[in-house]
């Protein structure tokens, strides 16, 4: 069973790619992402990026309304031409 995602992966001004994380990337670090549904459309799968900004969404928690608040990311990304990736895929 698939996991509800609570982040976007997005390129500026490009794709982005709904996900599930369980910790939040910072700016600076490094993504290798690997798209199942690019593999199953027959587009290469492995995306490597560099976060460039974090946006949080976030909703409030209030006992007056109902609201029960919310969080969703968006982590803006940028291709990354890391030698870490070299040899990868």
């Amino acid at each position: 069973m698939a996991t509800e995602p609570n982040a976007n992966i997005s390129e500026i001004d490009g794709p982005y790619f709904p996900v599930h994380l369980q910790w939040i990337p910072r700016v600076g670090e490094l993504i290798d992402l690997w798209s199942s549904l690019d593999a199953a459309s027959g587009y290469p799968p492995f995306h490597w990026y560099e976060v460039v900004q974090v946006v949080h969404k976030i909703h409030d928690v209030s006992n007056k309304t109902g609201g029960e608040g919310a969080h969703f990311v968006t982590v803006v990304v940028r291709p990354s031409s890391s030698h870490y990736f070299q040899g990868l895929g």
